[in-house]
């Protein structure tokens, strides 16, 4: 725009300059050069001569500056506008850009959360495996002069990972040892039998043994529930999912205990823990179902209606009934 400027100007220069030649020759041609003369009326007709030949002429080449000035002018404020057009659409690109990285790390960053939560999640379950392989019972049981067939009938001589009032629960003949998930099947056994559901008497005498076992149980929910992870029931239902039916059980009963109750029993109840759970009986467990949370038991309808007859009818029609052999048997 700027060289077109200078371009109009030189032309208009030009122009004046023919035009002002072009008055002279007139002139002179017509009145002939006569000398500088003295006489101010001459030099006022002089003047007269060339404004109104000369004045019309800039006038209208004035006029037609201005109209070439606001054509440019025209031309500048498209070319701007053009200009700002295209500024906005790099804008857009540059925003579209940025968004698409943002997106783009966003999904890094979550992949990556992702990545690091079920690595520490498989740990914690490596570690929780390793704790309940770790449990054991050992009772070591050598005859006496009479024989023996089980525990009763002869003497102990060490024993590990059981009370000494429980020997004959297990049924021990000479040196007997069960380790992991053998192990929780004898506690419920012995929780059952000897201690009649009683679980604050039971866990004086056992939480020496399986307080890490459903320690690192709870720390495993916890840090799922804790997380920012999306599908958390889906990790929920991979950790249940390495329960036994006895493991189940016997967490369904710590639960209800003082320990359990504390913040174990709520996360139970949020992530439907106790679904699947198959062998909880009516003589022994529909008031314990009751203490739960319905939501505890997904979409079990059994355990759902046995939840809804005791809460109904405000008491329990099972309990009175008692335990017998059966019920308390595995």
């Amino acid at each position: 725009m700027k060289k077109d400027l200078n371009d109009d100007l030189i032309v208009f220069i030009k122009i004046g300059a023919f035009f002002i030649v072009l008055a002279f020759v007139f002139y002179f041609i017509n009145f002939g050069f006569q000398g500088l003369s003295n006489d101010q009326e001459v030099w006022a007709q002089f003047g007269d001569y060339f404004g109104g030949v000369l004045n019309p002429v800039f006038a209208f080449l004035a006029f037609i500056a201005l109209l070439i000035t606001i054509n440019l002018q025209n031309k500048a404020l498209t070319q701007s506008k053009e200009e700002l057009e295209l500024t906005r659409k790099e804008l857009e690109k540059s925003t579209k850009a940025q968004e698409e990285q943002s997106r783009s790390l966003k999904l890094q960053n979550q992949a990556t959360m992702q990545q690091v939560f079920e690595n520490t999640f498989f740990q914690l379950n490596e570690l929780f495996n390793n704790i309940k392989k770790g449990l054991s019972i050992k009772v070591d049981i050598f005859k006496d002069e009479n024989g023996f067939i089980d525990g009763s009938g002869g003497t102990v001589t060490d024993y590990f990972g059981i009370d000494d009032n429980d020997f004959n629960t297990l049924d021990c003949i000479n040196t007997s040892k069960f380790i992991s998930y053998e192990v929780i099947e004898k506690y419920l056994l012995i929780l059952k039998k000897n201690y009649w559901l009683d679980y604050e008497e039971f866990n004086k005498r056992y939480e020496k043994y399986t307080g890490t076992y459903f320690g690192q149980a709870y720390q495993i929910i916890k840090f799922i529930d804790d997380s920012n992870i999306e599908d958390k029931q889906r990790y929920i239902n991979i950790f249940r999912a390495q329960f036994t039916k006895y493991e189940l059980e016997f967490l369904f009963y710590h639960c209800l205990g003082k320990i359990g109750k504390r913040r174990f029993k709520a996360l139970i109840e949020e992530y439907e823990f106790f679904e699947h759970i198959t062998n909880i009986e009516k003589r022994e467990g529909t008031k314990s179902i009751s203490e739960y949370n319905i939501s505890t038991y997904g979409k079990n309808e059994d355990l759902r209606k046995m939840h809804n007859d005791y809460k109904i009818e405000g008491k329990d029609k099972y309990w009175n009934q008692g335990f017998d052999e059966k019920s308390l048997s595995l």
